[in-house]
């Protein structure tokens, strides 16, 4: 069984040889016919000034035990008109992005969550939460006020670890990819399982770090019931904040 870094790497070295340099793939995607279980990639290619990612045109198939890639097609039936000739290629990832960007992601992330929160507890009828049952340093207080007094600190807390120095949220977002990877193979060749919800988690986490072409990856996709719309949709408010951005420098 090939590991998850092998597979890219093979896949990576035959499009180069087929293509030439300069051309590039996608992450390995999931695909699933006739009870069998494989990876699909689809060929990228940039504009000679790399503001730009072509519409696809060629994709492959690979075989995840072997490596060994399958099918090579001229053609990509399954991107539909609504992806645009060009797509703009916003510095390749969110998550390789300055400080600053990754920053104001978090905040808005903690404002939604201190919303959502706040709401819940204004609309719950469960009485314990508002009252004031906590005895803490000799006050009562409610679990409702001190999880909302204490919340901005934890929130820090999980931002300094996220921005600290010793944090690399690329590496540490590799790691997660290749271990919901595993879970998926494994729970298919050991188990015969096909692991839909996992299956989800991995197509989040990699259009989350490669957002600028989220569609295309979505599109290689050919199993029912993977894509979180919501998530989808939260990714495309970023990008488009994000392009907003680079469109006013």
């Amino acid at each position: 069984m090939k590991s998850y870094e092998e597979l890219k790497d093979i896949a990576r070295e035959y499009v180069r040889e087929k293509e030439g340099k300069g051309i590039y793939i996608n992450e390995p995607v999931f695909r699933y016919d006739n009870g069998e279980f494989y990876l699909g990639y689809v060929v990228l290619e940039f504009t000679v000034d790399s503001k730009y990612l072509k519409k696809p045109t060629k994709w492959f198939t690979q075989d995840i035990e072997t490596g060994e890639i399958t099918n090579y097609y001229e053609e990509c039936d399954f991107l539909d008109v609504s992806i645009p000739d060009k797509i703009i290629n916003c510095s390749s990832s969110i998550v390789f992005d300055d400080n600053n960007f990754v920053i104001l992601s978090f905040a808005n992330w903690k404002n939604k969550i201190k919303e959502e929160l706040q709401e819940r507890f204004n609309n719950t009828n469960d009485l314990l939460h508002k009252m004031p049952v906590l005895m803490l340093d000799g006050e009562l207080i409610s679990p409702r006020d001190y999880l909302m007094a204490n919340l901005d600190d934890c929130l820090e807390k999980m931002r300094e670890v996220v921005l600290s120095s010793g944090g690399n949220i690329g590496e540490y977002l590799d790691l997660y990819t290749k271990s919901v990877f595993d879970e998926i193979v494994k729970d298919y060749f050991n188990e015969g399982k096909l692991n839909k919800e996992k299956i989800k988690e991995y197509l989040n986490v990699i259009n989350y770090s490669w957002p600028d072409y989220l569609e295309i990856t979505n599109a290689t996709n050919n199993i029912d019931g993977v894509i979180d719309d919501d998530f989808m949709n939260s990714l495309i408010a970023m990008r488009n904040e994000k392009l907003n951005k680079i469109e006013k420098i």
